[in-house]
């Protein structure tokens, strides 16, 4: 699989296991919940859990709602 990324956006490994953990241990937490912890806004756990589920790790909507 090619992974190809926006020229700005660098993909944080720490951070996409962070909130894969997270969601795992958590599984009722919604975007906001999920973001919190990194200080950021759901945005970014929408973002991580879409590259989740690109590299295989996740698949949607399974762990989401």
């Amino acid at each position: 699989m090619t992974v190809l990324f926006h020229g700005n956006f660098a993909l944080n490994r720490a951070r996409m296991a962070g909130v894969l953990s997270s969601s795992l241990n958590n599984p009722t937490f919604k975007d906001k919940e999920l973001a919190a912890p990194f200080g950021y806004g759901p945005p970014f756990s929408k973002l991580y859990r879409s590259w989740l589920h690109k590299t295989g790790m996740t698949k949607m909507g399974y762990l989401w709602n």
